[in-house]
Formats: C-alpha cells, structure tokens, sequence
C-alpha cells in the first residue's frame, strides 16, 4: 500500500532502478553456502550488482572447510547489506531455514551459491509485486552446462513461462504442469508466505514439497517470461546424482504433489490436466527406473521396486497415455535391461508432455 508524507501526498513504493528509493521495500536474499568457493565470488557478485539496492544479502555458511566460509567474511567486510551466519553442516534446507529465521527483508529470494542472477532481476520482480499488488514474482531463467563462468555461451536451454498476473488456482495449475519451475530460485515472495512454512530437513528436492502450500497461501502470482537467472547444471550436484537416496526423496515429492492434487485442489484442475500430470509422474518413474539399472546397490534395487510397484499398479490408466510411454512401459515390464539397451542406444526417448495453455489473468 502506498504511505503518504507529511504533508499528506501519497508516497509511490514503486522501486526506482540504479538507486535506493525512500519507501522501497527490504529483499532479504537467501544464500545457502556449503563448499562452492569455485562458484561462490561469482554469484555473490551478481547480488552487489543488482539495479535494486535495498538488499539484505544472508550468506549462510553450512560447515563449508574448502575457503568458502572466508569468502563470506570477506563479503561482510566489503559490502554492509551482507550478513553471514556460520552453523554445523546440515543440509540445503537447514541453511535456508536459518535465513528464513534470521531475515528482515518485506520479501525474500533464494540464489543457490553456484548459479547468478542478472543485474536487474530483484528490481523487475519486486516491481511486478508491488504494482500488481501480488505476493509471488516469477521470471524465466537460463540453463548452463558449465564449470567455468556462466555466461551467454554456456547457455544450453531457457525456461521462459508465459508472462501475466494469476490468481492462485490458474498458478497451481500452471505449477503442477511445469510452466513456473518447482525451484525456489526464479522467484521473489512475499515474507508472509513463510511465517509458518519451511523446507523439509534433511531431504533433496525440497523445493517440490514447498512451492505448491506457497502457491496456495497467495493471492495473485505475477509471471516475467524474461530470463533473470543464470542456473548451473554441474554435473556433480544434488540433484544431478543418480543415488538411491536422491530418487526415494525424489519419490516422495512426487507424491506429496499427487495428495495435494488429489485432497486440496478439487474443482481447481480439469480432468485433462490431472491426466497429464499423472502421465507426468510415470514418464519420469519410467526413466528413474532405468537409471537406477545402470548402476545397481542394495540400495538402489530397493528403491526400483518401490518404483515399479507403483508403476505396475497404473497398468489401467497408462492404457490411455501417448503410445511412447505405453510403448516403454510394457517393454520395462517385459524385459528391463532391453529396454535399457534401446535407451542407450537412443531408440527409446519419452518426450516431455506439451503444455495446455492456461488463462493468462486474474478474473
């Protein structure tokens, strides 16, 4: 809402770019730190370049012992809209968490410290928010397959959802068939959202487990098709792993996407587009069983069977999904390592589902 002065004008909160503007509102960035110090400099960096200068930046060292737990005391020395909190390592969530708690900001971000925004991405967010008077902000972002800096020739793919102001059912739907992007990261919130919400601890994919109670617990969603982000896919992430573990967790996220589906959104997604979501889940259950054949452990073996215990139970409603994912599952169910071998040979490929056009404004 817009203050008035002493005089009693109204005071515009619109954000003025290149500077700091009187009634701007506070951004906490959250930085979870954990032994990135090849990445860390650069990522930072793009937060001390941002057109919005009203920034709370919190760096938050998660037990890092390779120099990067130095480098966020050198931040905090260079710049005063750093701070830095150094806890025992424990996990991606645990330091977010940390932030949540110890931010002052009216909205927050999240930067994940091997990735970089774009010099005006707070500013074009935090502006979306407040003309629109919405509590989520979300732009595109730019995917780089790189060790080095992320720069426009490292970039191999961009997620540009489509642009408008939502309401919070059109923003599930459109979460739930993938045109927002699960992650934290391509988003600016209203602090509101987290005052009784957290990451779960100790689990991967825990962005998935949170963006759909944030969705609903908003008014309106407003949507930047611009790509402000630059994300890192490093080959040796989380969540580019292949580990048991990581598609257990991976799992049951899925999941509890399937019962927020099924038990809070009725009414809100039409049959088509839960089908498609469905079909999502088992393309991707389709693909996660034939990684985990590649490399095979006690562990892994147990979580394929959880897997394909699953899979085997939705023989009646796969009838009715496109021929590529019948085509794999039967032949998954037939004779796994076939199947497998077709993958390597790349002449078994399940495209992505295309996406259903929603309506693009609040009614």
């Amino acid at each position: 809402m817009n203050k008035a002065d002493d005089s009693g004008n109204p005071v515009s909160r619109t954000v003025q770019s290149g500077a700091d503007s009187l009634h701007a509102p506070t951004v906490s960035v959250i930085v979870p730190v954990y032994n990135v110090r090849d990445y860390l400099q650069e990522g930072v960096e793009s937060l001390l370049r941002q057109t919005y200068r009203n920034l709370e930046i919190l760096l938050i060292d998660d037990g890092s012992d390779d120099g990067s737990e130095l480098l966020c005391d050198q931040f905090m020395q260079k710049d005063s809209r750093v701070r830095v909190i150094h806890q025992q390592n424990r996990g991606l969530s645990a330091a977010r968490n940390a932030g949540l708690d110890a931010m002052r900001g009216e909205y927050v971000a999240f930067l994940d410290p091997d990735d970089a925004f774009r010099p005006d991405m707070i500013r074009r967010l935090t502006e979306a928010i407040l003309r629109e008077n919405a509590d989520i902000a979300v732009c595109g972002f730019d995917t780089c397959k790189t060790e080095g800096r992320l720069t426009s020739g490292s970039i191999c793919s961009r997620f540009s959802p489509d642009e408008g102001v939502y309401s919070a059912d059109a923003a599930l739907v459109m979460l739930f068939d993938v045109m927002l992007g699960n992650s934290v990261w391509n988003k600016v919130y209203a602090r509101r959202l987290f005052e009784k919400r957290r990451f779960l601890e100790g689990k991967v994919y825990e962005d998935m487990l949170l963006m759909p109670a944030l969705i609903s617990a908003s008014q309106k969603t407003v949507v930047i098709s611009d790509a402000l982000v630059f994300h890192r896919k490093r080959q040796h992430s989380i969540t580019a792993t292949v580990s048991g573990n990581n598609i257990r967790d991976w799992y049951r996220a899925r999941k509890a996407m399937e019962r927020f589906l099924a038990e809070r959104c009725p009414g809100v997604f039409s049959a088509e587009q839960k089908k498609r979501f469905y079909e999502g889940s088992v393309r991707i259950m389709l693909m996660r069983c034939m990684d985990l054949l590649e490399c095979r452990t006690a562990e892994q073996n147990r979580v394929r069977r959880i897997l394909e215990r699953d899979l085997f139970r939705r023989k009646r409603e796969i009838r009715s999904y496109t021929w590529k994912i019948r085509l794999t599952y039967y032949c998954y169910r037939l004779h796994p390592e076939f199947c497998l071998f077709l993958r390597k040979c790349k002449r078994l490929f399940i495209k992505p589902p295309r996406r259903i056009k929603q309506s693009r404004f609040v009614s």
